[in-house]
């Protein structure tokens, strides 16, 4: 009789045994193959068998290729905004010249300019949106 050899819930081996006592570990099972999962009591094959299409084991494909489908968009979503927000910040006058400056020029930078709260208000924008940028990159 054949019997399969289980581990973690995998057949990992099938045997030829002639009672069930000369090898207590295995499962007797005719159909059981390598790969096929085990669930306590029953034997599945895996998925791509045909056997494996049954309405549950279609459903739950569905669900996981949807959950794949929705993560694939957020992904495209936050590139197209990650590029969005590098366009911004490329095309951004101040933002240019500040990745060029050193500590002291940009706190001179500040000193000279920020000088009210509007102009406060513009300086910490460019720096937010810098800030973003880099944020996105490596929080997302």
């Amino acid at each position: 009789m054949r019997a399969a050899i289980v581990e973690n819930g995998v057949v990992t081996n099938v045997i030829i045994i002639d009672a069930p006592e000369d090898f207590p570990e295995a499962i007797v099972n005719e159909d059981a193959q390598i790969g096929w999962a085990y669930n306590g009591t029953d034997f599945l094959p895996p998925p791509g068998n045909p056997l494996f299409y049954t309405f549950d084991n279609l459903t739950k494909q569905w669900i996981f290729n949807q959950a794949l489908s929705d993560a694939y968009a957020i992904v495209q979503a936050h590139e197209a905004d990650m590029t969005t927000t590098l366009a911004q910040a490329k095309a951004d006058a101040f933002v240019q010249n500040f990745i060029n400056m050193t500590f002291a020029e940009a706190g001179s930078y500040i000193d000279t300019n920020v000088t009210d709260l509007n102009s406060a208000k513009a300086v910490l924008k460019k720096l937010t949106l810098m800030m973003l940028y880099f944020a996105k990159q490596k929080f997302k």
